[in-house]
């Protein structure tokens, strides 16, 4: 099955990539549990590394500089495979599945760069926004190879102020500006009212 995949995935992709510049592939996985990998590193060093590695090669031959592997759950046993494959980034860093990306960058270095990463599951009050991602953005930020955004879909009990108090602050530090405090009553929030209230009365939040 993975040989098929492998040779149909660069059969089908290698027309589009003579014709058109690709910046940027996304191999959706899903490799990973809540606590740990679908398969033993061992299994996928035997079955899927030389097929990555056969996808790498290929794309990067094509021209193409980001490869991103996008999994949910406990990636962490996946990082060095990834690395050694050559894949250049991953996503969505998801926090419920005791993932830590400012662990890994520590423990990685800049190899794998980062999308996601903020728990979905503390939008839900501009306090608990604000201490999220102020936990953790600034410094990845810092660190480069990071773009913020929520670890996974956004639940629809998110309050959209709060969603959207988190699109202001990641704003205000990615461009060095002083960050909006929970108490800070931000220009969107004055238009909010009649969005509010055509998507659900329940998304008013704080």
């Amino acid at each position: 099955m993975m040989e098929h995949i492998t040779v149909f995935n660069m059969e089908l992709d290698h027309r589009l990539l003579h014709d058109v510049q690709v910046d940027m592939v996304v191999i959706s996985e899903d490799m990973a549990y809540k606590h740990a990998a679908m398969i033993s590193p061992a299994m996928f060093r035997e079955f899927m590394l030389p097929r990555y590695q056969r996808l790498v090669a290929f794309y990067k031959e094509h021209g193409v500089k980001i490869i991103m592997v996008d999994s949910d759950g406990h990636i962490g046993q996946l990082f060095p495979l990834w690395i050694e494959v050559g894949i250049t980034a991953t996503c969505p860093i998801e926090i419920a599945a005791a993932n830590d990306p400012i662990y890994y960058r520590q423990k990685y270095g800049k190899t794998l760069a980062f999308q996601g990463g903020i728990d979905k599951r503390e939008i839900r009050s501009k306090e608990r926004t604000f201490i999220e991602v102020m936990k953790k953005v600034p410094w990845l930020i810092e660190q480069g190879g990071y773009l913020p955004r929520v670890d996974h879909g956004v639940p629809p009990d998110v309050p959209l102020r709060s969603y959207l108090y988190m699109t202001e602050l990641i704003k205000a530090i990615a461009e060095g500006r002083p960050v909006p405090g929970p108490d800070a009553r931000l220009e969107i929030e004055e238009k909010l009212g009649p969005i509010e209230r055509m998507w659900s009365p329940d998304m008013g939040g704080n």
